[in-house]
């Protein structure tokens, strides 16, 4: 199929291969596989084999095509090689793929594909990759902190909004906090009175992952009433929020932030 892929000029064909790799990505779900056999969804087999057979390269010359159903695909392709494999990951960043998925980004793209960018983006800036990162470019980090933050302004759309929130939680920290772009930190507090469940969450998230990595960034989110606006989220009608409200409130307490440690954590 790569080899089809990588020679092929008609349009359905390759769309129809995009997704059967897509598809294929992952491996086979077979129950009760061996630990320490390849086809086990922790030994990434069928990832290594496509990445070997020159997928990523491909993918990436695809977003240049003028058929949106092919970018879009593409796009899906390259978030689901990424996906828990910093190996992978790490080449698609190498041959510049952040800035190329990037490229794809204006304000009248259709909502399918922003989602899909949204997600890919969010996976290279290290989301559901497990154990240490590998650092990127300073470049990079503040142009996916760019994209993410404009996203969350874009359109209110929750599966656009969660997977930038979650990018910006392993990106937000790394970035220096300037009055040009203090706005970032203000919306991202302002995400948790969003009406979605997910939206909530994934602000809480990012939140969470600034107070331990960031003693500025943190001090400014308080100034935001992130303490006031998440407290209130403690009668929420949702167990996981509140247990990730009050998870957010003790990571802020164990820094030593007098003013939360009155709050009573009843939940």
């Amino acid at each position: 199929m790569v080899t089809l892929l990588g020679n092929c000029d008609d349009p359905h064909i390759v769309w129809e291969c995009l997704k059967a790799i897509t598809l294929i990505i992952p491996g086979p779900r077979i129950a009760n596989t061996p630990e320490d056999s390849i086809f086990h969804p922790k030994k990434y087999y069928f990832r290594a084999l496509l990445a070997k057979e020159g997928i990523i390269p491909i993918c990436l010359k695809m977003l240049g095509t003028k058929w949106l159903e092919i970018k879009k695909q593409a796009i899906l392709a390259l978030g689901m090689m990424a996906h828990s494999c910093i190996d992978v990951r790490d080449i698609i960043i190498g041959l510049d793929g952040i800035n190329t998925i990037i490229s794809l980004v204006h304000e009248d793209m259709d909502m399918d594909t922003a989602r899909a960018i949204a997600w890919t983006l969010s996976i290279l800036a290290g989301v559901t990759i497990k154990g240490q990162i590998s650092p990127i470019e300073e470049s990079q980090v503040l142009t996916l902190v760019k994209i993410f933050s404009w996203f969350l302004y874009w359109r209110d759309d929750i599966e656009i909004l969660t997977h930038s929130l979650l990018g910006l939680s392993y990106v937000m920290p790394l970035v220096e906090l300037k009055i040009e772009n203090k706005d970032v930190w203000e919306r991202v507090v302002k995400m948790l009175t969003h009406n979605g469940n997910y939206v909530k969450r994934a602000a809480l998230n990012c939140l969470g992952s600034i107070a331990r990595s960031n003693s500025m960034q943190c001090q400014y989110i308080i100034e935001n009433n992130a303490i006031g606006l998440a407290s209130e989220l403690l009668n929420y009608n949702n167990t996981q929020i509140r247990s990730e409200v009050c998870e957010f409130i003790s990571i802020l307490a164990n820094q030593g932030y007098t003013n939360v440690k009155n709050i009573e954590l009843v939940h």
